[in-house]
């Protein structure tokens, strides 16, 4: 809106005006700390998924031996392809 059309408001269309903002206002904080806390969940789940990954890796031979070969052996599976 422009300045001269809320000139023209009455006080009860402004005050309205201002209600909606605001409920719009709310709403877009609620959704924000929504997404905000879902980051969280998601970056706590990833850290941990990477933690159990490297503990496996590193406390069993095989896993050690899997960490190894295994990028080779994709890349070999990928040039045969």
């Amino acid at each position: 809106m422009i300045e001269r059309d809320l000139k023209k408001m009455s006080r009860t269309e402004l005050l309205e005006l201002l209600l909606e903002q605001s409920r719009q206002l709310e709403a877009a904080q609620q959704e924000l700390e929504q997404t905000r806390q879902e980051q969280e969940i998601r970056r706590l789940e990833l850290t941990d998924g990477r933690s159990q990954t490297a503990a496996t890796i590193f406390t069993t031979p095989m896993g050690i031996f899997h960490a190894v070969t295994a990028p080779r052996q994709a890349a070999c599976r990928a040039a045969t392809s």
